[in-house]
This record gives C-alpha cells, structure tokens and sequence, in this order.
C-alpha cells in the first residue's frame, strides 16, 4: 500500500514479446491436448474454449494488424450511429 496516497500501489509489467506472441499458440496447443487426453465432457469442452480463445486472439491480431499496415484511408469511418453522442451532436459536419 503506498502510504502517501492510502491506496494499492499497482505496477504496469509487459510480458516479453516473445511470450505475448507466443501464447495464442500455446493455448491452441493446450486446448487440443486437453481434447485428446481428457474422455469426460468437461476437459473436451475446455479443450475447445481454449481453441476458440487462441484462434479468436489470432484473428484480432492479424485483423488489427493488417489494417495498421495499410494506412488511415483504409481504416471505416464511424457514422454517426457509432461515433460517440457528443461528437455527433456537437458537430454536425464531422
């Protein structure tokens, strides 16, 4: 506890690059281990959550990752039904 502002003193880490990259990997590999090595429903059910949760972490990477790589004009353009009220309602041109 930090005593100078009474409140819990929470440290911002990073994992290594190496791991982050890693781990959607690690996951689909857990998932598919837990699928063959586990007969009941349940180890085959977290088998599959895992694999749906290393494939799904794939995808969001490559997607935001792509559309990183090809600049601002490719990236939508929020219409008014997404783009946050005052925004929409504070600027009729934007």
């Amino acid at each position: 506890m930090n005593v100078r502002t009474g409140l819990l003193d929470f440290r911002v880490w990073w994992l290594p690059r190496w791991l982050y990259e890693a781990l959607p990997f690690l996951y689909l590999l857990g998932g598919l281990t837990a699928i063959a090595a586990f007969d009941c429903a349940t180890g085959q059910s977290s088998g599959l959550l895992f694999c749906i949760a290393g494939t799904t972490i794939l995808f969001v990477r490559w997607q935001h990752r792509t559309v990183a790589a090809s600049g601002p004009a490719a990236r939508p353009r929020l219409v008014p039904s997404q783009a946050s009220a005052r925004s929409y309602y504070n600027d009729p041109w934007g």
